[in-house]
């Protein structure tokens, strides 16, 4: 994806600007607060930061000023001198120098709605690094690990039923939380949380578009029924196409609808209110896309496994069988088994849910820790001590960014079932390991 922006236009000095003061100010001078710290209208100090913009009580000047609640920006930046100040994506609007031609507070506060323009141009460019990112993670993880359908009615039902969870959390779990963060990365900003990309993306809509999605994969799989790992993709692909062009399309009409409207417009998100306390007033350091992926590439790995992993309804088992299988310190062989045997001598595996039934093996397992290197003992772990310290499923990047280091708290949260319980372990002998995880173990498999 690359977009196009808008070259830097010139901008022209007006006869008349306000010299960012309000005009029915009788005595802009005395009323300043530029003078009041110190400062001179064309007087750049050496940093500009959150700070200043409190110091120079830039909340207030944008409260006051006249119209404030129905000028947009771009005619808020006309009446100050800046003649082509165009915002939106694809636009690159700059407020030029310090009095040349725009003055005192309306250049602070033009410079700050150039980099919130700057910051939405680079999530809308995000957008398209978090989805190639995600659809070459999950290509990989599907040819991999999604064995071939088998050719009994109940057997394709299932699997199908799988990927359309997969899909699901795919597209709402793991992109949206790529997406925050590689927008905070992209303008090496902390601002944009799951609040604003609501405002942004449009999650209602996207919330809409996956269900339509959901749906529409439902119908076409009584028509076509995946083969293989390919035709999963090629299915997979056309959808995470349409999630990218909506959630562009998203930024887009909103960062416009923002940009047109009221600078102060009361009952909306207002450019006065994303702006508030300098959010916007400090230059940021732009990442390439190379070095966000380069940040983000193990933990989409795992994410996207565990993701896959849940959808093929896999949960651990802690202490079913004793250390004594053929594999490292008593695992279970590594061929198609996630298996590890750690000094405390309880095996952990993960196994598979079928019905009432338990599948000790997983198609190709062994490529997890050869190929994505992601061991056995770092997913079963993880997922039980997330599970000991928080709950079982507890996900805190459900509403935020997921985070960039591999060790993170509960990045694998997959549900463990502690068959070392005296409980478990007799339910087990009467009823087998799927019906005493669930009645005992409150597993949802």
């Amino acid at each position: 994806m690359v977009v196009r922006l808008a070259k830097l236009l010139l901008l022209l000095t007006p006869s008349a600007v306000h010299c960012g003061l309000p005009p029915s100010q009788p005595n802009p001078v005395a009323s300043n607060p530029l003078n009041q710290v110190g400062i001179a209208p064309c007087v750049l100090p050496q940093r500009l930061s959150p700070q200043l913009w409190d110091q120079l009580h830039l909340d207030e000047f944008l409260r006051n000023y006249p119209g404030i609640q129905s000028i947009s920006v771009q005619e808020f930046a006309r009446q100050n001198g800046a003649q082509n100040f165009h915002c939106g994506i694809g636009e690159k609007c700059n407020v030029g120098e310090l009095c040349y031609p725009v003055k005192g507070l309306a250049w602070y506060s033009l410079f700050a709605m150039q980099e919130f323009n700057l910051f939405m141009n680079s999530v809308y460019k995000a957008v398209g690094t978090t989805m190639d990112l995600v659809r070459l993670t999950t290509a990989s993880l599907l040819a991999d690990l999604i064995k071939p359908p088998n050719t009994s009615k109940h057997h394709r039902q299932q699997l199908w039923f799988d990927g359309v969870l997969f899909l699901t959390a795919i597209t709402i779990s793991l992109s949206f939380g790529l997406l925050v963060n590689m927008s905070a990365l992209t303008a090496d900003s902390t601002w944009f949380t799951v609040g604003q990309i609501s405002k942004y993306v449009g999650l209602a809509s996207g919330a809409t578009f996956t269900g339509f999605a959901i749906g529409d994969m439902a119908h076409r799989s009584t028509d076509h029924e995946p083969e293989s790992a390919f035709d999963y993709w090629s299915q997979f692909a056309f959808y995470f196409s349409q999630c990218q062009t909506q959630m562009q399309q998203g930024i887009t009409d909103s960062l416009r609808q923002t940009l047109d409207q009221g600078i102060a417009k009361p009952g909306t998100q207002s450019v006065a209110d994303l702006l508030a306390h300098g959010a916007f007033l400090s230059p940021r350091t732009k990442k390439t896309s190379p070095e966000i992926e380069a940040a983000l590439k193990d933990v989409t790995q795992i994410r996207a496994l565990v993701i896959l992993l849940r959808s093929m309804n896999a949960f651990v088992t802690r202490g079913s069988e004793p250390c004594s299988g053929r594999g490292p310190n008593g695992a279970w062989e590594e061929q198609d088994h996630l298996s590890f045997c750690g000094p405390d001598n309880v095996l952990m595996n993960i196994v598979l849910a079928r019905g009432d039934k338990v599948e000790n093996t997983i198609y190709n397992a062994q490529t997890i820790g050869m190929k994505y290197s992601i061991s056995a003992e770092y997913l079963t772990t993880s997922a039980w001590k997330c599970q000991t310290k928080h709950s079982m499923y507890f996900d805190p990047y459900e509403r935020a960014a997921l985070p960039t280091d591999p060790n993170a708290d509960c990045l694998v949260n997959l549900p463990v079932c502690d068959c070392t319980r005296e409980d478990i372990q007799n339910e087990i002998k009467k009823s087998g390991i799927i019906v005493a995880c669930r009645k005992l173990g409150n597993l949802k498999i």
